[in-house]
């Protein structure tokens, strides 16, 4: 079988382009073991079940009604939980979230699972709320006690 040089250009850089896509999208996809939710607030907490977290790096993604930022709520431990900020501590965009970090799609800062920053422009850590576990059954998020 005979193909042109034209031909086998244009495949060969399909067949590129397509793995090129694949090895991204796996390298780079965001945690499988994560959910997103909006909540309610009452009087500056947020009440989550914590079942909804069963292994330890289970996260959840919230969108608190009436409050400026989305909050990432990680399971660390056995019985310890972080929940952090979604908005960027340079310039305020919302950030991705990644297996291991997140990063600033508007300047490209990056940070850990802590909230540490890790790459420039972005030199303060991301919002930290304090969590307290309540019976072993919901986890509150204190997101006006900074």
């Amino acid at each position: 079988m005979k193909i042109s040089r034209k031909a086998f250009i244009r495949d060969a850089g399909i067949y590129c382009a397509g793995i090129y896509s694949v090895s991204l999208i796996a390298g780079c996809s965001s945690s499988s073991n994560q959910i997103s939710e909006v909540m309610e607030q009452n009087g500056g907490e947020v009440i989550v079940d914590n079942k909804k977290l069963k292994n330890i790096g289970d996260r959840i993604i919230l969108e608190v009604k009436n409050f400026n930022s989305k909050i990432i709520l990680i399971k660390t431990g056995i019985n310890e939980y972080r929940a952090l900020s979604l908005m960027c501590s340079h310039k305020g965009c919302e950030l991705v979230v990644y297996n291991n970090f997140f990063e600033c799609p508007c300047h490209g800062s990056e940070f850990d699972i802590q909230g540490n920053a890790l790459k420039w422009p972005a030199t303060e850590p991301l919002v930290n709320y304090k969590t307290v576990i309540n019976n072993n059954k919901t986890i509150t998020i204190l997101i006006n006690a900074n």
